[in-house]
């Protein structure tokens, strides 16, 4: 069930093997502004390796269009751990440009066999960014539509043996605000009994209007029309900040 937090804590502290996935849009994606080593996944795995039992490696979805579902997942790669403990496999699924409803026209990337060959014992949950994107009109819904929509996806996950995860959508400037939609990601969370990392409100307290790069500083890339997508900096404060939550969510 995506609620049985119990389950899963009892292969997270156990001999089990863990396969964890990120869904989610571009942020999830990672790259461009960072090498694959270096997206907010990458930085998880490295967090998850260095602090249980597990021989962590990573699989990262290969991306043709935004409109279409994965090409395919590269790896295993190794990221840390001992070579005879149990393993961890981190699945990092996003594909740029990805909106709730553009996710579930791909439910076979984060459905059924993951490419270890596993069920998702874990699924995190990023999207908003595309949802919010009033200035492309083939993307941008209404917080009720994205509600609705993320209800949707909730009931095709229903059926995983997987417990979800709900992360609220990021940064994107002054532009495009994204406070209801994270609203909306901690409202649907809570409604399902599911947890919830605030990973808006990480972006939001670290904005400092004085800051260059649309008051992130270092965070975002050095694009100067880049709002939204992470350097390898903003990538391990997210990773650092999801995996603190994380730990807290799932302590014995």
């Amino acid at each position: 069930m995506i609620n049985d937090i119990s389950a899963f804590k009892k292969k997270l502290y156990g001999g089990s093997d863990v396969t964890i996935d990120f869904v989610g849009d571009s942020i999830t994606w990672g790259l461009n502004h960072c090498a694959a080593n270096e997206t907010f996944v990458s930085r998880f795995a490295e967090l998850l390796a260095k602090n249980f039992d597990f021989r962590v490696v990573r699989y990262d979805g290969t991306v043709e269009s935004e409109a279409l579902p994965l090409a395919g997942f590269e790896g295993p790669f190794f990221v840390g751990g001992e070579k005879e403990a149990r393993q961890a496999a981190v699945i990092r699924n996003g594909v740029g440009g990805n909106t709730v409803r553009r996710a579930l026209r791909r439910k076979q990337d984060f459905t059924g066999k993951m490419p270890n060959g596993k069920n998702a014992d874990l699924i995190f949950l990023m999207f908003g960014i595309n949802d919010a994107l009033s200035s492309d009109k083939s993307k941008f819904v209404s917080p009720e539509t994205f509600e609705r929509d993320y209800e949707e996806l909730l009931s095709v996950l229903n059926s995983e043996d997987a417990l979800v995860i709900i992360l609220s959508p990021t940064y994107n400037g002054t532009n495009y605000p994204l406070d209801a939609y994270a609203t909306v990601s901690k409202k649907i969370a809570a409604a399902h009994g599911l947890p919830f990392i605030d990973t808006h409100a990480l972006w939001i307290n670290h904005y400092r209007k004085w800051r260059r790069r649309f008051g992130q500083g270092s965070w975002l890339s050095k694009s100067k029309t880049d709002a939204c997508h992470f350097s390898p900096k903003g990538a391990s404060k997210t990773a650092s900040y999801i995996f603190e939550e994380f730990l807290k969510l799932t302590r014995e």
